[in-house]
This record gives structure tokens, sequence and C-alpha cells, in this order.
């Protein structure tokens, strides 16, 4: 592999690994003290609400990472299933994506106001999508 191109796929993946860890910790930091007020849900008690929180967060948050991952790394090769028009590398990262996208939107419906983690979280996905996806050729 030519350097250029290695360097053109490996920048925009640590620059989303980054972003999204940072989102990671700034929510960690965040909510990790025990005496800050919480929304809540399925009206739970605290014990019970602090944990609901956390699962809300964490769970989509590495959905999230898992699928970002799985798009940046499948090739986009063309396998054949008998179908010509169907690029099932392009199908599956698409998937992925839709997937990704999803799970990135139920943390931030989550957080409510803050803006820093789902900054971090988003720039994350569009770093990926942009470099998974090569631009149209016209």
């Amino acid at each position: 592999m030519e350097t250029g191109r290695f360097f053109s796929r490996i920048t925009p993946a640590l620059g989303a690994a980054a972003f999204f860890l940072a989102g990671g910790v700034f929510f960690t930091v965040k909510y990790a003290n025990p005496d800050i007020f919480l929304p809540l849900f399925f009206d739970a008690r605290e014990e019970t609400n602090r944990i609901l929180f956390y699962i809300n967060f964490y769970v989509p948050w590495l959905l999230c990472g898992l699928s970002l991952s799985g798009c940046f790394l499948s090739s986009g090769e063309k396998y054949s299933l008998g179908i010509r028009w169907i690029n099932t590398g392009f199908v599956f990262r698409g998937f992925l994506v839709l997937l990704a996208f999803v799970s990135a939107v139920v943390p931030g419906y989550v957080l409510g106001d803050t803006l820093t983690i789902k900054f971090c979280i988003y720039s994350a996905f569009v770093l990926v999508i942009t470099s998974s996806f090569l631009p149209a050729r016209g």
C-alpha cells in the first residue's frame, strides 16, 4: 500500500477514535459524581435511575463505536450473490452507518443539553462516514 493512501485512511480513523473516546470521557467526568442530579427514567428509585442512565448512554455508545469501526474496516469489495447490481460491501456499510446513526442519536436524547459530548460523538460519526465512502465521480 502506498504511503499517501495509508495516511489518508489512518488520519481520519485516529481523529474519529479520539473524538469518540473524548465523548465517553466527558460523559464519565460529568456524570461520575454521585451527588449530581440525573433525569428520572420510568419513575425509578435513585439507585436504579443512575444505573439506567449509564446503561442508556454506554450501550448505544459502544454499539455506535463498533458499527463505526466495522464500517471503516469493511473493504467494500463486491461479492457475487448472483445479482450483479448489488454491491454487498456498500450495502453492508450502509447498514452499519444506519445502525451507527441510530445508536449515536440515542445517547444524545439521554443527555439533554450537553453539547460537548454530542459534538464529540457526531464528529466521530462524520469523520468515519466521510472517509469510508468514496466521493462520487462524474
